[in-house]
């Protein structure tokens, strides 16, 4: 009896809890961060990107898939796509949904990219021949794991928009943490993101990537690293077919600011990252183990 009905709802009320809490934290923790969004992550939103910042001048314009961020929906993308379908009348746009708003943050980022991934494939399933993808923000993430476990993909071309694609060392940050946690330091709170709670509950900590804790990061850290290919042998077959399926991209545009103030570093949307052997100092993509996965295509930033 107790195995069958006492011990259930212990369990089930344990998560309710501690996902109440992780809410709650996120809340007060993201309060800040989120009035600061509009102005320096989220150019969709403030319109201050024209059609051709973002999709160039140069060739025929494809159909877009558009894949959100944290703390938004498929209308995220509805400036964009009206001016984009201003400047090209018919354009087919696809703001794909999956996880929107509160849920692309209390949701662990290996729960939301196989839900992902089969909103793609619905859109994909309406253009004959290739496309262009779009993703604002943790979206860029989600957009690099669809592309790598999507073997059938017709992605011809990726931009990434204010990406942290080699992770997150900053949000919320040490500002934001100290409102909480008055004597917690940044370099601290992997003991809170890299528990498996955490892991299942928080979407940033699938991408929290602190260079100060490597080892813990690659034990406990389930998204990135896979993604990365980190923590597999670049002969392991899954390690091959990440690879492939991201070497099928023809051209990939990234792009990133140093007024971003939430992305820590800001160029992490450029593949750039703290130097694990100097954390306090930026290396660039070739100093990092993912840099053999992405390097030979990456061709505007």
């Amino acid at each position: 009896w107790f195995n069958q009905v006492c011990l259930p709802l212990v369990l089930l009320l344990f998560k309710m809890v501690t996902k109440t809490v992780l809410a709650v934290v996120l809340l007060a923790c993201f309060l800040q961060a989120a009035c600061a969004i509009p102005v320096n992550v989220h150019p969709i939103e403030k319109n201050s990107l024209k059609v051709d910042d973002v999709l160039g001048d140069d060739g025929p314009i494809l159909p877009i898939i558009m894949i959100h961020g944290l703390f938004s929906s498929p209308s995220t993308f509805d400036k964009l796509v009206s001016a984009v379908q201003a400047k090209y009348p018919g354009l087919a746009c696809y703001p794909i949904s999956f996880y929107n708003d509160v849920s692309s943050v209390d949701t662990g980022m290996m729960e939301q990219w196989p839900v992902a991934v089969q909103a793609f494939q619905d859109a994909a399933s309406k253009i004959d021949g290739p496309y262009i993808v779009v993703s604002h923000s943790q979206g860029s993430l989600i957009a690099r794991a669809i592309i790598e476990e999507y073997d059938e993909h017709r992605v011809q071309r990726w931009i990434s928009l204010a990406g942290p694609n080699l992770g997150e060392f900053g949000v919320p940050g040490p500002d934001y943490l100290h409102y909480i946690f008055p004597s917690l330091e940044r370099k601290e709170i992997y003991y809170v993101w890299y528990t498996q709670a955490a892991q299942n509950h928080v979407s940033f900590a699938g991408y929290w990537n602190d260079p100060y804790h490597q080892d813990s990061y690659f034990q406990n850290v389930q998204f990135l690293p896979f993604f990365n290919n980190e923590n597999m042998d670049p002969t392991n077959a899954t390690a091959i077919r990440h690879k492939e399926n991201f070497l099928k991209v023809q051209q990939i545009t990234l792009m990133g600011s140093s007024a971003d103030d939430i992305i820590r570093p800001w160029d992490s949307s450029l593949f750039n990252f703290y130097d694990p052997s100097s954390p306090e100092d930026v290396s660039d993509m070739t100093k990092h183990n993912v840099s053999w996965h992405v390097l030979s295509r990456v061709v505007s930033f």
